[in-house]
């Protein structure tokens, strides 16, 4: 048990250690996301999330911005869909991109999966100056 938890302390520290001159050292990290659940009729890929957001959001807390980023180093090894990109994260000289199903890639076409709902509560605990609204979901239009 004891030696369990060393490992863990290691690893914790270790991963600190590997992602603190990228992200810690970011001045600003940006988010452009689409939510989970929005299916489209084009696919959404890493090169058009961008253009495709509904959401932009600007976090230049050094807490926040590593809360974040720890939310996409757990879960298991998971195949990332490359037409269901549904965000994009940009922080420091690290690109980060989240699909669909919840699957977080920075390069190739495997994956962590993430927890979706965690995400989520993150993005409800941003302030209203750091989320800014690019396009309103239709349901939401349709019921005002």
């Amino acid at each position: 048990m004891i030696h369990l938890l060393k490992l863990k302390t290691t690893l914790l520290v270790f991963s600190l250690f590997l992602f603190a001159p990228n992200v810690f050292g970011a001045d600003v990290t940006t988010v452009y996301f689409v939510p989970f659940q929005i299916e489209t009729y084009v696919p959404i890929t890493r090169a058009t999330v961008v253009s495709q957001a509904w959401e932009k959001w600007t976090i230049s807390s050094k807490s926040q911005t590593s809360s974040l980023i720890a939310l996409l180093n757990r879960g298991d090894e998971e195949t990332f869909d490359e037409y269901r990109v549904r965000v994009l994260i940009l922080s420091g000289n690290q690109t980060f991109f989240i699909d669909a199903n919840g699957v977080a890639s920075t390069k190739g076409k495997l994956g962590i999966g993430i927890d979706k709902a965690m995400f989520i509560k993150f993005r409800d605990s941003l302030h209203t100056d750091q989320r800014k609204i690019l396009r309103k979901e239709e349901s939401e239009e349709v019921t005002r």
